[in-house]
């Protein structure tokens, strides 16, 4: 997909996984349960063994699949020619943007201070990952920083779970970044994957009743 597509998917689906694991066979069964959940963008994070593989596979399954924890420029590289259509980093790094527009892909940068915003705004990024949110304030950190920046995509981070989704909606969010509180991966150990899709489920159910105006 173009980078067009990729935004208007990202921002349709809202809700991000963010897939960490030290296990690629993990990881490939969470991004299954997650497909069959209903998700359809995946973060996968750099520190996960055979995240270039993972990525070209899943690529190619109609699904927008984007690398996130990257550190350097050679680690986006690879990751876009795998077939990332998104890269996610918590730092700047120098010509970051450039390359990923380059390649169409969506280049996503972590903030937390409205000086940090204003800094990966100014280098170029499309979204800014607020990370990890829930140990600044949560959604009321969210609306200051709005108050500064009115015009720009927050994608909160940190903290996100079922509980809280709607709040940070309110408060303004584009879309939502969600690990360790969405993929069960003790489930996941156990190989009970209907487990592990049902309680996916539970977010995506919250986001839908949200988006028909119901909580």
């Amino acid at each position: 997909m173009n980078y067009n597509d990729t935004m208007k998917a990202l921002c349709d689906s809202i809700l991000v996984p963010v897939l960490r694991t030290d296990s690629t066979e993990l990881a490939d069964k969470a991004i299954d349960c997650l497909v069959n959940s209903g998700f359809k963008t995946i973060e996968i994070t750099t520190t996960i063994p055979g995240i270039f593989d993972l990525i070209a596979k899943w690529s190619k399954k109609q699904i927008q699949v984007g690398a996130g924890t990257v550190l350097n420029l050679e680690s986006a590289r690879r990751c876009i020619d795998a077939g990332a259509s998104f890269i996610v980093s918590p730092i700047i790094i120098d010509g970051l943007p450039e390359l990923c527009h380059k390649h169409e892909v969506v280049c996503i940068l972590g903030a937390l201070t409205p000086n940090e915003v204003n800094t990966v705004l100014s280098a170029g990024c499309d979204i800014v990952k607020v990370y990890p949110i829930s140990s600044v304030g949560g959604p009321s950190h969210l609306k200051a920083l709005l108050d500064i920046f009115p015009n720009t995509l927050f994608m909160p981070t940190g903290g996100i779970k079922a509980d809280n989704l709607i709040d940070y909606m309110e408060a303004g969010a584009s879309l939502l970044g969600a690990g360790s509180s969405l993929i069960d991966y003790e489930a996941l150990k156990e190989s009970d994957y209907n487990r592990v899709q049902n309680h996916c489920k539970e977010y995506i159910e919250i986001l839908d009743r949200y988006k028909k105006g119901a909580k």
